[in-house]
């Protein structure tokens, strides 16, 4: 549902978006946080998929979205700039 809906948002306002990057954002950014819980007990990709929607509330480019569902991994996961 999350991603779906990042997509359909972000298609809104552009349709010639890398969805394929988008996605793979996503994707990598949902795996790495697997497991991981927010204090309040939800998935923790339910907080950079809710800074991506804001990014596309503003309706920022594609790179900009995959930043803000990018931007907790090096802090909060086991990936570092070489892995």
């Amino acid at each position: 549902m999350g991603l779906k809906l990042l997509i359909k948002k972000v298609k809104g306002y552009n349709k010639n978006a890398d969805f394929a990057l988008i996605e793979k954002a996503y994707n990598f950014s949902s795996e790495l946080h697997k497991g991981q819980k927010r204090k309040s007990g939800e998935d923790y990709i339910v907080h950079p998929l809710n800074t991506a929607l804001i990014l596309a509330g503003l309706k920022l480019d594609e790179q900009a979205i995959c930043a803000g569902l990018l931007h907790d991994v090096l802090e909060d996961t086991s990936c570092n700039l070489t892995s």
